[in-house]
């Protein structure tokens, strides 16, 4: 049976939020720990900053992370997500793993000196 991991496929919700929920959830179900900064709106009308640890969706609109705000695993919706970004260490280490030469290449400088 082969490893499926669940991410939204939802067209109605932001793509952008969606495409960075997806591959946060995709690196850490595999071992990562790929964070995401976001701006919440509760039901209530309250605001808040939270950097979350995308764990697994739920549903169409939901999804489950652990919280840093309240350090346990919360349920947020979607759509109450006002803005999204990757932590600035995920996005320098995706800077710095950008410039790593492929094994092959680092195999061939070797073989040529």
């Amino acid at each position: 049976m082969a490893n499926h991991i669940r991410t939204f496929r939802s067209k109605k919700l932001n793509q952008g939020h969606v495409k960075l929920l997806n591959e946060a959830i995709r690196r850490n179900v595999r071992g990562g720990n790929a964070y995401l900064n976001i701006t919440y709106k509760k039901s209530n009308g309250d605001v808040s900053e939270r950097k979350v640890k995308p764990i697994s969706v739920r549903g169409t609109t939901l999804f489950f992370a652990h919280c840093n705000l309240r350090d346990k695993p919360r349920s947020f919706r979607v759509e109450r997500v006002e803005k999204m970004e990757k932590t600035a260490f995920w996005a320098g280490f995706e800077k710095r793993a950008s410039g790593l030469k492929s094994p092959q290449a680092v195999t061939r400088s070797i073989k040529q000196k």
